[in-house]
């Protein structure tokens, strides 16, 4: 996926067409809404991580996207972020 974004970002880019990749950390959708009605055109070629977007985007409050909200653990990473 990595290798596919940085191709097309730069294929693209003379078109005005952006290109990123979106890794998920715990498997948050809301950032692909958070990046995909973004304007920033210029932000190209990147690959992004999705709790890092939505910190960036204002949104720290991620309990609701607990399976179980009563549990006070940390979200458990996906298995592709280190």
């Amino acid at each position: 996926m990595s290798m596919l974004t940085l191709g097309m970002s730069e294929e693209f880019k003379n078109y005005g067409i952006s290109v990123k990749s979106l890794w998920p950390q715990t498997m948050i959708a809301t950032a692909a809404h958070v990046i995909l009605s973004s304007a920033n055109r210029s932000v190209t070629g990147w690959l992004l991580i999705d709790e890092q977007v939505l910190w960036e985007s204002g949104i720290t409050e991620f309990n609701h996207y607990r399976f179980n909200t009563d549990s006070d653990d940390t979200l458990m990473p996906d298995l592709f972020i280190d």
